[in-house]
């Protein structure tokens, strides 16, 4: 579609929701107004009986439907980036977990080969980890940093790396940091043991963001409070948190937003391949999962590895802890679109930047997606599409 009108929807703009219309041209948003009588076709009627939202955007997803992006497949890949396009999600970080080094350039090579404009780069989430706070990462493949393996890793990604995840307190990580900037790679802390004082340095580094916030660093404690004092009196870090009650509680989360504010938050799923699946036995860097319930734990019941969780899912657990619908949205929006610094082409509804848009039925359930102005995901049934003229 070169041109579409969205009549009557609930818009989810900046802090508010407003009645209107939106014009669409060229995979673009050109106009947003109460009521635009332009005569565009196609006109999508939404008779106000739906919200529309920014785009979603996933900074941490491994995958879905049984795929990992791990294993290098262009099937598994397209259907991971479907699966959370059906679930709101228009732009995404493909998340390659810690493995030997051929592996993880293996996956990143058929990640750059999908040609896809929902996959805004590559997340390595290691090597250059602790085993102290190593999660569901196989130990195995964690390695020291080096600043010749990480020159390996960005150059034969040819400049899709935008975030590597590290644990900066291990020897080797400072050079790392300095590199990643210079590269334009955010470096983020990870799977890591750093105390206060050694997350406080990182920081002054150049570290300005934190994966999955809590989990995989040393445990907050009023005598020795770690990293996570570190990022949460850190007004300039961003951080990620998994928004699916398990990794962490509803007050901790309320907390995190009261300190460091929605401009400041990225909600991620952290989903592994069984996202959207069925409890049983999985896979995740070649360790064997099980998940009960639809939580992921490592076969050996030491460690939660990644979730099965979606950004819709997200967003509708925070309204059932109290959080505004603008708040969710935005920090699945434009935080990360801040983050990633794309935010005057993607993360909120204004003229000018990409149409990626959601339309969410009044339970919040995704009902349709739109990438540029493409629709990728239609469920639609009680609205109207026609080829302009009145309804």
């Amino acid at each position: 579609m070169n041109s579409l009108l969205i009549k009557q929807g609930k818009i989810v703009v900046h802090d508010s929701i407003i009645k209107g219309d939106i014009v669409i041209n060229n995979g673009k948003i050109s106009r947003i107004a109460p009521t635009i009588d332009a005569k565009v076709q196609p006109t999508l009627f939404l008779g106000g009986k739906f919200y529309v939202s920014p785009g979603l955007i996933d900074l941490h997803t491994h995958g879905a439907l049984g795929y990992d992006f791990l294993d290098a497949s262009l099937e598994g890949n397209r259907k991971i980036i479907d699966f959370c396009s059906s679930h709101g999600t228009t732009y995404l970080l493909a998340t390659i977990g810690t493995a030997p080094t051929e592996r993880m350039l293996k996956a990143a090579e058929a990640i750059i080969a999908l040609k896809d404009d929902r996959i805004g780069g590559i997340y390595f989430e290691g090597p250059f980890l602790s085993p102290e706070r190593k999660g569901a990462q196989p130990e195995q493949w964690l390695v020291t940093p080096s600043i010749d393996r990480y020159r390996e890793l960005y150059a034969k990604t040819k400049g899709h790396m935008r975030i590597l995840a590290l644990a900066p307190e291990l020897p080797g990580a400072k050079e790392i940091i300095h590199q990643a900037l210079s590269d334009n790679v955010i470096p983020a802390l990870a799977h890591s043991n750093a105390s206060y004082e050694e997350a406080m340095e990182a920081i002054d580094q150049g570290i300005r963001h934190f994966t999955h916030l809590y989990n995989g660093m040393r445990v907050f404690h009023h005598r020795d409070p770690g990293a996570v004092a570190a990022a949460l009196l850190r007004q300039e870090v961003t951080v990620e948190l998994i928004a699916d009650g398990i990794h962490i509680h509803p007050a901790v989360l309320k907390t995190v937003i009261k300190l460091k504010g929605i401009e400041n938050i990225c909600l991620i799923t952290d989903s592994i391949s069984a996202a959207g699946m069925k409890d049983g036995s999985y896979f995740f860097s070649g360790q064997k999962i099980i998940v009960e319930r639809g939580i992921a734990r490592l076969a050996t019941g030491d460690s939660l590895a990644g979730s099965t969780l979606t950004l819709d899912k997200a967003i509708r657990n925070l309204l059932e802890w109290g959080i505004s619908l603008p708040h969710a949205i935005k920090m699945a929006s434009s935080t990360p679109a801040r983050v990633l610094g794309i935010q005057h082409s993607k993360g909120s509804i204004t003229p000018g930047k990409d149409a990626d848009l959601v339309i969410f039925d009044q339970d919040l359930k995704v009902r349709a997606v739109l990438v540029r102005g493409r629709l990728v995901y239609n469920e639609l049934e009680e609205a109207s599409l026609a080829l302009g003229g009145d309804q």
